[in-house]
Parts: C-alpha cells; sequence; structure tokens
C-alpha cells in the first residue's frame, strides 16, 4: 500500500529527495536490484553528518510494465527533517502545518522481498511467500521466529493480466531479541 502523502523539498536547488526503481520479471533479480538501492542510500548517508539531512524511505509503489514480462518497484527517499508521515505510521499525533519531531528509518534495515503468482489462488500464496521469505530473512533462518514492521505491502499486476507480483517490505531492528 502505497503512502498517499509524501512531503517533497527543494533547497537551495538541490532536490530533499531521491527516487530510486527497480526493474525486473522474477522476485530475486527484484530483490537484488533493490538491495543495491538500498545499499546505495546507506552510502550517501554515511557520508552526511547531520542527522537530520539523512535520507529516509518515505514511500513505495509497484506496478505491473509493458507486456507483463516485467515489474517496476520504486522507492522514495526524503530528509529525516522532512519525513513527518513517518510520525503517523507510529501512531504519533501528527498537526498541521507539519512540525512533528522526525524519525529516522535506516534504509540498512529494510529488507524487501518479491514473489510471482498468475491467478487469484497463486497471487495469494506468492503473497505468502513473500512474507515467510522477509520473516526468514529477519530471522536468518528459515522457520524461525521474527517481527517486522511491515510498511509497504503490494500486489501489481502485468497489463496482459497473466502475471502478478507481490512485493513486502519491512523494518528489521537489529538485533532480534528471541
Amino acid at each position: 500500500m502505497p503512502l498517499s502523502i509524501v512531503y517533497l523539498q527543494r533547497t537551495n536547488g538541490v532536490p530533499d529527495y531521491i527516487v530510486r526503481s527497480a526493474q525486473a520479471a522474477d522476485p530475486e533479480e527484484m530483490e537484488r536490484v533493490v538491495a543495491a538501492h538500498l545499499a546505495d542510500i546507506v552510502a550517501i548517508n554515511a557520508g552526511i553528518d547531520d542527522a537530520q539531512a539523512k535520507f529516509t524511505p518515505v514511500d513505495a509503489n509497484i506496478a505491473g510494465a509493458g507486456d507483463g514480462n516485467t515489474f517496476i518497484f520504486t522507492v522514495t527517499f526524503t530528509r529525516v527533517s522532512i519525513a513527518a508521515i513517518q510520525d503517523t505510521l507510529l501512531g504519533e499525533p501528527v498537526v498541521l502545518p507539519l512540525d512533528p519531531v522526525p524519525v529516522f528509518f535506516d534504509p540498512a534495515l529494510f529488507i524487501t522481498k518479491f514473489a510471482v503468482g498468475g491467478e487469484q489462488d497463486s497471487v495469494d500464496e506468492a503473497i505468502a511467500a513473500a512474507i515467510a521469505k522477509l520473516l526468514d530473512a529477519a530471522a536468518g533462518s528459515v522457520g524461525g521466529d521474527a517481527t517486522v514492521l511491515s510498511n509497504f505491502m503490494m500486489v501489481a499486476g502485468a497489463s496482459k493480466g497473466t502475471r502478478f507480483m507481490a512485493a513486502v517490505t519491512g523494518l528489521v531492528p537489529p538485533p532480534q531479541i528471541q
């Protein structure tokens, strides 16, 4: 479910946001490309001293592309200082004008998993498989106990209706305490 509000800003001609997209036909390639983009943002953040100037994910979306051969997953990052929408995700009250204490979600803590299916039953199975892969990654083992905050969970259909891709993103607090 993509969020409906993203606060975008430009300061001194420099965008305070970054948008990254990944395109792939299969879940494993999509996971690889998305992980590379997240590592990119982590590297950018490593060079930023001011915690309020670091980039944090605020929105994600998946869409079917072309004739159903590929899908596109897009993530929007903004600087922590303008990522007020995250407070609503955490249940904090937000009033207008937006002036809450911003929260930094480190992109290094995000895991995104994908799965594909071709009809309703297999889409349900694909969603369950993506969630299971996310929990396995958080647990560090297949079937292990884990808890994640899943802030982005979505399904996209291909234009010819032949395939669907499910995407599930979770914020994994390190380390998991059992």
